[in-house]
């Protein structure tokens, strides 16, 4: 974990549990451009999630980040679960 990350987590008020989810993470990185990825979470608290990317976010970047729904698990809807923050403006390919 980095300096800035290490400094980051002592300062969070929630419980962090770790868990591996698969995770599509989409948003902009440090230099602007659009991406999107597929990866896995490495633990979630109520209000965040932590993963690895092969890209360069910036720390406050806005991201989408969808759990996929997981074949043969019921759930109430068959619907992906969103948590969605404003994107960066330029278009997604």
């Amino acid at each position: 974990m980095s300096p800035v990350s290490e400094s980051i987590a002592r300062k969070r008020s929630e419980r962090r549990i770790a868990v591996r989810l698969p995770l599509r993470v989409r948003g902009c990185d440090a230099r602007g451009f659009s991406f999107e990825e597929d990866t896995a979470s490495e633990n979630l608290c109520r209000s965040g999630a932590a993963f690895r990317t092969r890209f360069d976010v910036a720390i406050g970047s806005n991201l989408e980040i969808r759990i996929p729904a997981q074949a043969g698990v019921p759930r109430r809807e068959a619907q992906d679960l969103r948590h969605r923050e404003k994107l960066c403006t330029s278009v997604m390919g």
